[in-house]
């Protein structure tokens, strides 16, 4: 699976925006690698820093779903609570990871900026 075929599964023009903002963002930084991942039924942007599956972007029907896994919350940089604050709609999931909806290409720059801050 190709990164490309991920963003064509983004339905409208902002989760396309949304989606394009988070894989530049996240390329952009030379502390992780990012590629399309495909398991199953489930397709996503898969984010690592070394061998941690970090970060995760899901393209949805209302934009993207944006992920912070386990391995990324256990090093303490970027927390539930600052996910909360900046992201009221930002929940937990049975898996422990923080998942937030983002809907537009700002949101997906400020999801950046707050996991960038605790890089």
């Amino acid at each position: 699976m190709e990164i490309s075929e991920l963003r064509d599964a983004c339905v409208s023009d902002a989760a396309r925006a949304t989606f394009d903002r988070l894989v530049e963002g996240f390329a952009a930084r030379p502390d992780l690698s990012v590629f399309a991942h495909e398991k199953g039924f489930q397709s996503a942007l898969r984010i690592e820093r070394g061998e941690d599956w970090v970060f995760a972007a899901v393209p949805n029907d209302d934009g993207v779903l944006a992920y912070v896994r386990k391995p990324e919350l256990r090093r303490g940089t970027v927390t539930p609570e600052a996910l909360a604050a900046a992201f009221p709609g930002a929940r937990t999931a049975k898996s422990g990871e923080v998942i937030v909806l983002l809907a537009s290409p700002d949101e997906a720059a400020r999801w950046l900026d707050v996991v960038a801050a605790g890089a």
